[in-house]
């Protein structure tokens, strides 16, 4: 149950929180579709609505997102935002050889144009953002679908709803994720400049230099890894206390998104 459920009730405390956590797709570059059809991924990326998915999925806590660290001190405002833009999304497709078909979705070389966004079990506010996210897509002619695996197939997935955040060390989720052969990039993502920008930007000793370093690197990403979306919504449920001591209980969180989408987040607890 949503936490503002229980604002302004006698007993009930709300928390409001503010977190750097984000939600996107993350295109997985293993996979032989993506060498194929590399060229239309801005067109999913313009094809989403964030803030539709904000407002709808996570009740308005959260924000559309655009970077990586947009909630970081390393934040580089002047990066392509790939706001909603439908219309766009269309233009880029015919611009690469993408015709309609009769299904209602584009075609290129007999092929319908269209990917599976794989989102881990027991993760509804991932599913319910990759669903709308898909549904978005579909509205503009690409065949999105969405599947919940009992487990993740990582090197065959097309694409995934991924999870990440780094709201006080820019490194510990962009190097590791971004990073070519990095501990934690299951996306295969690999760029060159990117590498150079991110070894560079550890190894700085003073905050304006990995500040250059770090938003070099943001806009080198010439093909965008993960069109950032929303954040989630996680809910508790109520549960009672396990000790006579247990002051209060938490009894909701709604957390939203950075886009990813950066999220905020509420909490309710009970006083006793």
């Amino acid at each position: 149950m949503p936490a503002q459920n229980f604002a302004g009730k006698d007993g009930y405390t709300c928390y409001d929180m503010t977190t750097a956590d984000y939600r996107g797709i993350l295109f997985n570059f293993n996979n032989p579709y993506w060498t194929e059809n590399r060229d239309i991924i801005p067109a999913v990326c313009y094809a989403i609505d964030r803030q539709a998915i904000v407002d709808s999925v996570l009740l308005g806590q959260g924000m559309a997102a655009h970077s990586p660290l947009q909630r970081n001190v390393y934040n580089d405002e002047t990066v392509n935002h790939y706001d909603y833009d439908p219309a766009k999304a269309k233009e880029i497709l015919e611009s690469v050889g993408c015709t309609m078909g009769d299904s209602g979705y584009y075609e290129r070389n007999g092929e319908e144009i269209g990917f599976v966004i794989s989102v881990m079990s027991g993760e509804q506010d991932r599913i319910d953002i990759a669903q709308a996210a898909a549904q978005q897509l579909r509205e503009v002619g690409i065949h999105c679908t969405v599947d919940i695996p009992a487990q993740m197939d990582w090197s065959g997935q097309m694409a995934c709803l991924i999870g990440w955040g780094s709201p006080f060390d820019a490194d510990d989720h962009t190097y590791k994720v971004f990073g070519t052969d990095k501990g934690a990039n299951y996306s295969g993502y690999s760029n060159a400049l990117v590498d150079e920008y991110l070894t560079r930007a550890r190894a700085a000793t003073t905050p304006s230099a990995k500040s250059i370093t770090a938003n070099s690197c943001t806009r080198s990403r010439t093909i965008r890894p993960t069109p950032l979306s929303a954040t989630s919504t996680r809910t508790m449920s109520p549960n009672p206390p396990s000790t006579a001591s247990m002051r209060t209980r938490c009894l909701g969180i709604t957390a939203s998104a950075f886009s990813g989408t950066f999220r905020t987040g509420r909490s309710a607890s009970k006083r006793r």
